[in-house]
């Protein structure tokens, strides 16, 4: 092999492997929290999008019975949906705060109050933004 073929070789296996990223020591409360958010997002995430899609039992002979369980059904369906929605949100907040742009609104560039971030640390927007985007604090 040529040495020039090595050296591609070698930058290439270096670019592939991740570097860590320095954290702003103002965001490391709030990247252990998302992180230990994220990790428990994904933990047994494979067995509860299974769950549901298990068949169901025929109905029992008691109408409210089968309510109960198509509603138990329902519910575990929309379940993983929900999850995937909030496993999005810390692991885009998570970018936010490598990229340096966490704790900034979104919509205004503004500052967040870092009370709002300790109490909701994926939060994009200042409570006006959100009023003015969802009608909502956001």
């Amino acid at each position: 092999m040529s040495a020039t073929k090595a050296r591609t070789r070698r930058r290439v296996g270096r670019a592939a492997t991740p570097r860590p990223v320095a954290i702003d020591p103002a965001w490391r409360w709030h990247f252990r929290t998302l992180l230990a958010l994220r990790n428990h997002l994904l933990s047994g995430r494979g067995d509860r999008c299974r769950e549901p899609l298990e068949a169901m039992e025929p109905p029992s002979l008691h109408a409210l019975d089968w309510l109960a369980e198509t509603y138990d059904h329902d519910l575990a369906l929309a379940l993983p949906a929900e999850r995937e929605e909030a496993l999005k949100e810390v692991e885009d907040a998570l970018r936010r705060i490598e990229a340096g742009t966490y704790g900034r609104c979104e919509a205004t560039g503004k500052p967040i109050a870092r009370s709002r971030l300790r109490a909701t640390p994926w939060r994009r927007y200042t409570p006006e933004a959100a009023r003015k985007l969802y009608g909502t604090v956001g």
